[in-house]
């Protein structure tokens, strides 16, 4: 038998309203009309006045977390910049971001904070896009609207083995006086599989008749990237492979279910999304030093 890896890790991004694109912020067309909002921003600059941006001269050790912001509402997170400076190996895969709303204990996001910004192999690498985009000097930037009624909490938790020198943000919001009752949180869950299951390992080409002429035809030993009950939208996935085996990763195909619970209101509804493999895998995916989920999770992810 050879042995093989594959990894899937994917962060779900499930949100109670539609994503505005940067292009769509950056409309000017109603530019003339006053707003009833005022314009906020979270920094990490130097609160005494000084040059410490980023918080030099009080490091995030190895196991800290620390709290970066703490918004009291009702109001609207447009834009969060992050740029992190640190020795660690695939620190964005040991370094987690979650955040929480309003009273809730249990964070709407949390992920590491590379497979959150798109970055799911522990590198950067630079790419456009309306929600989420990775600059140069490693900016991470997303700009998913993030509306909450009474507060907001951000927190970065540092997994890895050595200190985060310096964690540079700006977290843009706006205070409103309301927020309507329509408007829902934001979530993001992520999940990963270290390895993917599937039905032999037995084989070395997609071609092969051992896995190119199964069918799956009920969806047993898929996978599950995201699967949740309620009202909202689903937004969309980041998504990330690492695959030792085959010759085209892409033979992977996914699903998207979604059914209206019996003994609920027709509003409420159940969806999953999985994505189904070509064959089984066994080994690790990420080198040792990378940690392929938060080692505390403490709402839905799951390590298969």
């Amino acid at each position: 038998m050879r042995i093989i890896s594959r990894a899937f890790t994917a962060v779900a991004i499930a949100a109670a309203m539609a994503a505005t694109s940067a292009s769509a912020q950056g409309d000017l067309s109603n530019l003339y009309q006053l707003r009833t909002y005022t314009q906020q921003r979270l920094s990490s600059s130097d609160r005494t006045g000084g040059n410490d941006d980023g918080n030099w001269k009080n490091s995030i050790q190895p196991g800290e977390t620390r709290t970066i912001g703490d918004i009291n509402g009702p109001g609207i997170i447009t834009h969060m910049w992050y740029t992190i400076a640190t020795g660690e190996h695939y620190h964005l895969k040991k370094i987690v971001l979650r955040i929480y709303w309003d009273d809730d204990p249990l964070p709407a996001v949390e992920a590491p904070i590379g497979d959150f910004f798109g970055l799911g192999l522990g590198e950067y690498f630079l790419y456009e896009s309306g929600p989420l985009s990775v600059g140069s000097q490693k900016a991470l930037n997303c700009y998913f609207p993030m509306p909450f009624r009474e507060k907001a909490r951000i927190t970065i938790t540092n997994e890895g083995e050595r200190k985060i020198d310096a964690f540079y943000y700006n977290i843009d919001w706006q205070k409103h006086d309301s927020i309507p009752d329509d408007a829902a949180y934001f979530f993001a869950e992520y999940r990963q599989a270290t390895p993917t299951p599937g039905h032999t390992a037995e084989w070395n080409l997609n071609g092969d008749v051992v896995v190119n002429d199964v069918k799956n035809t009920d969806g047993s030993g898929n996978y599950v990237m995201f699967e949740t009950e309620g009202r909202g939208h689903y937004v969309g996935v980041t998504h990330s492979i690492l695959q030792n085996q085959g010759d085209w990763w892409a033979r992977a195909t996914s699903s998207c279910s979604s059914t209206t619970a019996p003994h609920r209101p027709s509003s409420a509804q159940a969806l999953k999304i999985t994505t189904s493999v070509p064959g089984a895998t066994a080994g690790a995916a990420f080198p040792p030093s990378a940690p392929p989920c938060p080692s505390s999770p403490t709402r839905t992810t799951e390590t298969p």
